[in-house]
């Protein structure tokens, strides 16, 4: 996969699709490259892929429910039909904060700020060039290291 997994991922879905598997040790890896691909994977085949492992998940710490991935159970039992029936009540809420849409119209506004009015450095008078990319996997991809900046403010 290299040092930028999303990009080897990308070639393979314009080979492959949008959806495919992929073997990573022994664990079998289902990638979703798609906005259509997720909902297939996580609305209309749920059940089927209920059981997949997902490593770093939230787990619930409730002995009545033994510690269960809030995002994927191991069985299609009652206890996957309470966690599905809380996150449909309480996470997945189309309203889950009435100001929700103004505030994301608010964020790029606020990020422009911050860009344009700071000027940013590396710490340690870094190079841009030696900036560490690499990704590491998770139900979503992340940098390794985290991404540090040293804001000035322009005169």
């Amino acid at each position: 996969m290299g040092k930028q997994p999303h990009v080897s991922l990308t070639n393979f879905a314009q080979t492959y699709g949008p959806i495919m598997s992929l073997r990573l040790g022994t664990q079998v890896m289902v990638v979703g490259s798609s906005p259509a691909a997720a909902v297939e994977i996580l609305k209309t085949h749920d059940r089927v892929l209920s059981a997949r492992y997902v490593p770093d998940m939230l787990h619930v710490k409730s002995l009545e429910l033994n510690y269960l991935s809030m995002g994927w159970a191991h069985e299609c039992n009652d206890g996957w039909k309470y966690l599905r029936t809380l996150c449909r009540t309480e996470l997945f809420l189309r309203r889950i904060c009435p100001g929700l849409p103004m505030a994301a119209k608010g964020v790029p506004f606020v990020l422009a700020s911050l860009i344009h009015f700071f000027d940013w450095s590396l710490p340690h008078g870094n190079d841009l060039n030696e900036l560490d990319m690499t990704e590491k996997f998770g139900i979503t991809l992340q940098k390794e290291q985290p991404l540090l900046l040293i804001p000035k403010a322009r005169k």
